[in-house]
């Protein structure tokens, strides 16, 4: 069955914070609490967040401080924030050259595009902006369909959307969230791609390539990988 679409990931897949040099200090080093006591904190709140049942992560600090010891300092805390906010718009707005000629050379041969992101509320605030939008048939965001990575109801929903089956589709992602298991179990072909991954976290990549029929190190090889386009 040849591939009529290919849906990608969006954070360490086509974009990063790290690569436009936009990472810049974590929200628990800017407020002074070390990681082992932030961690469980943020974490507890990593669904809400996700599910888009928080707006801002000021709401998110609002709920955290008392556990965390912190003065309540709701001005402060907006103010991080949006300095948080406008990091990941940089890594939307500017996008590597190749990712958008790779893009554009699938669209080229027919294919329609997918995006599926377990994404906050701020954190794709800017994808209306972002040079990748024009490229995609549909994009949807964990925040948005309050369904998150690996539920099976968020791929066979961008499926839908897209007019595809998941038989007939490429999925590649970085592996967060155990992303490829989920699109396995709707039929998906999974694909590893190891571009960022191999910068940030090497040692996840033996780990979560048994997942996958295809590691990648870059987008350009997500072309080789679709054949002929019935």
């Amino acid at each position: 069955m040849p591939y009529h679409a290919v849906i990608f990931d969006l954070f360490h897949t086509l974009i990063s914070l790290e690569a436009v040099g936009a990472a810049g200090p974590a929200l628990h080093e800017l407020l002074g609490v070390a990681p082992e006591r932030w961690n469980p904190v943020w974490l507890k709140h990593e669904d809400g967040r996700a599910r888009g049942r928080y707006r801002t992560n000021a709401e998110v600090l609002a709920l955290m401080a008392p556990e965390l010891g912190l003065a309540h300092e709701p001005e402060r805390w907006a103010a991080l924030c949006e300095v948080r906010k406008a990091r990941f718009r940089r890594a939307l707005i500017e996008v590597e050259p190749e990712v958008l000629e790779v893009l554009g050379a699938l669209r080229a041969r027919g294919l329609k595009l997918g995006l599926l992101s377990d994404a906050d509320c701020e954190e794709v605030e800017a994808w209306p902006d972002s040079p990748l939008a024009a490229y995609f048939e549909c994009a949807l965001f964990s925040c948005h369909e309050g369904l998150r990575k690996p539920e099976p109801e968020f791929y066979l929903r961008l499926c839908a959307r897209l007019g595809v089956s998941p038989e007939a589709c490429l999925y590649v992602g970085d592996g967060r969230s155990d992303e490829h298991l989920g699109a396995r179990r709707v039929g998906m072909t999974p694909v590893l791609i190891t571009r960022h991954l191999a910068q940030i976290a090497p040692e996840r990549i033996p780990l979560l390539a048994p997942r996958c029929d295809h590691v990648v190190a870059s987008v350009r090889e997500v072309v080789g990988l679709v054949g002929d386009t019935a």
